[in-house]
């Protein structure tokens, strides 16, 4: 019987104290997690954007032909192309065959490039056609700014992921 009477519970002002214990911590983390998730998806963009460029540059090795990579600043597309038209020009031009088209995010405002002509045409052997930086920047609607880079080296074809800030 007294086993019984000795056997310790929560109370219900226990069980309450907790709920808003938890409450507090995490309207505390909520910020931090919302900044954390608009982080991912700047990065998940910019690692679309280095895949398509690592993809034409697959394809020019297989298929022995020259494939490219357009990008258009204004209409914030992203076009893969098979350079067929005037290969010597290395650039996007009308009669070139469209792979696929991808659109920037909404959010990109800035996307400009040092290549001459805003293409990076990837030769038979894996070589780029010049050596240069894609740059982008990105914000929301609130006061996060995101900026980021790809590097491509000519030499050898390697495009790499540059720096990525967040302010």
């Amino acid at each position: 019987m007294r086993k019984l009477f000795n056997v310790r519970g929560v109370t219900l002002v226990e069980m309450m104290t907790i709920a808003v214990l938890i409450g507090i911590i995490s309207s505390m983390a909520m910020p931090h997690f919302d900044a954390t998730i608009k982080r991912l998806k700047f990065r998940i963009a910019a690692r679309h954007m280095l895949s398509d460029l690592r993809l034409a540059r697959s394809l020019a090795v297989s298929n022995k032909q020259q494939f490219g990579v357009c990008f258009d600043a204004d209409s914030r597309t992203m076009t893969m192309f098979l350079d067929s038209q005037n290969p010597t020009s290395f650039s996007f031009e009308t009669g070139d065959s469209v792979i696929k088209v991808d659109t920037l995010p909404r959010d990109f405002v800035y996307c400009n490039t040092t290549f001459g002509n805003a293409s990076i045409v990837y030769r038979p052997n894996g070589s780029a056609s010049s050596t240069g930086y894609l740059y982008f920047m990105a914000y929301d609607n609130s006061d996060y700014l995101f900026i980021g880079s790809l590097d491509v080296l000519a030499s050898t074809g390697r495009t790499k992921m540059g720096q990525l800030y967040m302010y």
